[in-house]
Formats: structure tokens, C-alpha cells, sequence
């Protein structure tokens, strides 16, 4: 088969469509990523087949400094923080580019034999509709799956209250949030959907692989066929060798805590440094801070030689040799978190990351998350040192890194791709 798959987003969002596209051409199957332009240079350093798709620059520090914009509502409002920022996001960052992104993915559609999908790039879905090419979608993050067995993400599960939850999100997700896209899909000649964009409509009627571990994500009795928890889909770089500072950082003491906020970019990098630092030394623990978009050269900080700043490095490499990380939260972060089976303190930017905190939490292999808006030094040293000195948490976070590590999550979505893509109508 040959398989156009479409992504939007950070890099988090990118990483994993890099893993299934090896997979796919391990398999024998020909594969083409398209997305963002930002992501040409290092997805192509992989070796993947890339095509940049959509309005030219696509710089993700844009859509980033908005979300640190619209942070507070992560932390304190819960669902409504979800919708403002989705809103937001939508109509300023992803709207706007729909008709060029599918004007560039109708050619690559009609030139490949299936569509696999990012459920948030519309997109990717008009052009399978439009080529008449069957469609898979993908979920990172589950928390958009209605069931009655839990509650939208931002809010506690409510038991039998549940499904009204959800009837509230889909209400006011079509309300506040779905505008853009519907007026994008009728301007374009598309029908409407059956369904509300976020919550049902955005995924294949066919198949939609979902790149959660089972052992995070156990599959409601309710969910749909068409949903296939797959586990999570790795890959790191072949030949990482480590920046001799920070192999010698890691050689002179006891495993340090990794700190990192991801793709969050923030108004005050030399501060978050500095708090981060800051929370790592009352915690009395090492610390290895990562800079996240920012190159560390340009964000000079006094951290103290307790804690080193680095750039990139890969996580399946970094992560297995921490103590501890503490993140934003991300569901990229999240997953290389638990594969590499260390415990976690999540400091959420946004509502869905604060619902993969308390979802940690609640398997036990992370302390109770915290708002990145107000976030203190000592609060976080206080919560750091907690979580080093307990026990259950190492060994529970171990437990499930060792059942991550058995999954072979892009091996079961090649399969369902092949099984049911093959020769399928479209969508």
C-alpha cells in the first residue's frame, strides 16, 4: 500500500507519525508524511519521505506562545480552560489554513492508496473524502472519546453524570468552538458532518487508531469498534551520542530529575529557567533542565552547578536515566515518561494536560499535578522531594514501563491498517 499520513501540530504531534512511517516501510508498504514546514528538515533528516502541506512558514512557536497566552486556564478552569484554548487555537491556527492544506494534500491523496490522519488536521480528512481514498484517523490523547465511564477532560468523572457532561462538551463545542471549521467544509463543498468536529465527527467512520498504551488507556466497555487502542508509537534517532557536558554531568553524582516543559514555550525563558533550577535544589536533587525550543546558548540563566541546561536530546535515551521528570504534561512527554518507567510531577499548561496528570496520578506513578500559572519554586520543591522519597511510586512507575516496553504499539496499527484499509471504500 501506499500510505499519505498527515499531521498538525508541535513536535510531539510529529514524532509518533514518524515511528508508524518506519514501521509501514519496514512492512514494505511506501509511506509520505506531510505537514507543517517547520518539520521538513528533521523529519527528513530520518529518513521519511516528507512533503510540507499548508500556508508557508508554520512556525509551531507562534501556536505555542498563544497557548502559553492562554495558560491560566489550564491549570484553574478545567473543561472551560479545554474550550477557550481549542477555540482559540482553532480559529486563529488551524481554520485559517484548511483551504491551502487541502489545495497541496488533494494531489498526494489521489497519488496514494490510503489517508492515516492527525483527528485535529481536518484537513487530511477532506482530502481522503474528496480523492476517495479510505481514511484512518489517529488520537494521541483520548480524553475526546465520550463514554460514560468517564468525563470529559478537565472535569472529575461523575459516575452516571457523565454522559450530561458530555452532551455539555458536544453543546458547547459546537457552540464556541466548531465555527470555523464548518464554515472551511461548506465553502469548500463539503457537507456537514454528522457530528461535532472534536468529539465525533473528526474521526474515520472505518478506523480510528488510538496511540495510548493499554495500561493507561484500558478501552471502556462502550467504545466503538472503529477505535483501536494500538499502544504507543515509539521511535527515537539510531546513534545518539550525548553532549560531552552533559555525559560528564551525568557521570559526576547520583541520577539527576529531567525538567522540562516541552513545546510550551514561554514570555520568560531565563525565568522559568531559574524556577525550575530553583525547585530542583530544594528539593536537594540534581537537575538536567531542557530548553524546549529555546537553544540553551541564547538563554543564559544562573542555574548553580546542581543543575545543567541542555537543548534536544532524545528522550528514549535522556528519560531511563533520570531519577525523576517533571513536564508539562504533554502526551508525547507523557508516553516517553512511562516507557522509560521513572515517576513524574506533571506542571499543566492546559486542560488536557492536566487531565494526563491526574490520570498518572491515579495510576500512582505521579505525584498529584500542579498549574503552571502561579507555579512556585517551593511549592514544586516541596512536591519534587515527596516524590523521590516514595517508594510505591518508583516501583509502580517501573511496573509500567516494563509493560510499555513489551507493547509493540506501531506493530498492532500496521496490522489494523492492513486488515482493514486494504481494498476499503472511502472513509
Amino acid at each position: 500500500m501506499r500510505v499519505l499520513l498527515v499531521s498538525w501540530g508541535t513536535r510531539g504531534d510529529f514524532q509518533p507519525f514518524i515511528a508508524l512511517a518506519k514501521r509501514l516501510v519496514a512492512s514494505g508498504h511506501e509511506a509520505t508524511l506531510a505537514g507543517l514546514s517547520y518539520a521538513d528538515a528533521w523529519v527528513a533528516a530520518q529518513g521519511i519521505d516528507f512533503v510540507p502541506v499548508g500556508p508557508p512558514g508554520g512556525d509551531p512557536d507562534e501556536l505555542t506562545r498563544a497557548i502559553e497566552r492562554l495558560s491560566a486556564w489550564g491549570g484553574r478552569w478545567g473543561g472551560l480552560g479545554a474550550l477557550a484554548t481549542v477555540r482559540a487555537l482553532v480559529g486563529d491556527f488551524l481554520a485559517p489554513g484548511i483551504p491551502r492544506t487541502l489545495s497541496d494534500l488533494l494531489p498526494l491523496a489521489a497519488a496514494h492508496d490510503v489517508v492515516v490522519s492527525h483527528h485535529v488536521q481536518p484537513a487530511g480528512m477532506m482530502a481522503a473524502e474528496r480523492a476517495a481514498r479510505p481514511l484512518a484517523t489517529v488520537l494521541l490523547a483520548p480524553q475526546a472519546l465520550s463514554s460514560r465511564y468517564r468525563a470529559p477532560a478537565g472535569f472529575p468523572s461523575r459516575g452516571p453524570l457523565n454522559p450530561v457532561l458530555w452532551k455539555l462538551a458536544d453543546v458547547a463545542t459546537r457552540a464556541f468552538v466548531e465555527r470555523p471549521l464548518r464554515r472551511a467544509r461548506a465553502t469548500l463543498g463539503f457537507p456537514p458532518l454528522p457530528g461535532g468536529f472534536f468529539l465525533e465527527g473528526s474521526y474515520s467512520r472505518r478506523l480510528n487508531l488510538i496511540a495510548v498504551s493499554r495500561h493507561v488507556y484500558p478501552p471502556p466497555p462502550d467504545l466503538a469498534a472503529r477505535h483501536v487502542v494500538t499502544g504507543y508509537w515509539f521511535d527515537e534517532p539510531a546513534g545518539y551520542a550525548p553532549d560531552p557536558a552533559l555525559a560528564a554531568f551525568l557521570a559526576a553524582g547520583p541520577p539527576p530529575v529531567l525538567m522540562t516543559f516541552g513545546s510550551m514555550v514561554t514570555t520568560d525563558p531565563r525565568g522559568a529557567l531559574r524556577l525550575l533550577a530553583d525547585a530542583a535544589r530544594r528539593a536537594g536533587t540534581r537537575a538536567v533542565i531542557q530548553a524546549g525550543h529555546e537553544r540553551p546558548g541564547a538563554v543564559v540563566a544562573d542555574v548553580g552547578a546542581h543543575a545543567l541546561v541542555i537543548g534536544d536530546a532524545p528522550h528514549g535515551w535522556l528519560m531511563p536515566r533520570m531519577a525523576a521528570v517533571v513536564h508539562h504534561g504533554g502526551a508525547g512527554t507523557t508516553a516517553a515518561a512511562l516507557r522509560a518507567g521513572v515517576p513524574m510531577v506533571v506542571v499543566a499548561h492546559l486542560a488536557d494536560q492536566m487531565a494526563w496528570g491526574h490520570t498518572i496520578h491515579r495510576l500512582g506513578a505521579a505525584a498529584p499535578p500542579m498549574a503552571r500559572r502561579g507555579l512556585e519554586a517551593g511549592a514544586l520543591g516541596r512536591r519534587l522531594a515527596k516524590l523521590l522519597a516514595d517508594r510505591g511510586a518508583r516501583e509502580t512507575a517501573a511496573r509500567l514501563g516494563t509493560a510499555i516496553r513489551a507493547e509493540d504499539g506501531t506493530g498492532a496499527a500496521v496490522a489494523a491498517i492492513e486488515q482493514r484499509m486494504a481494498a476499503a471504500p472511502a472513509l
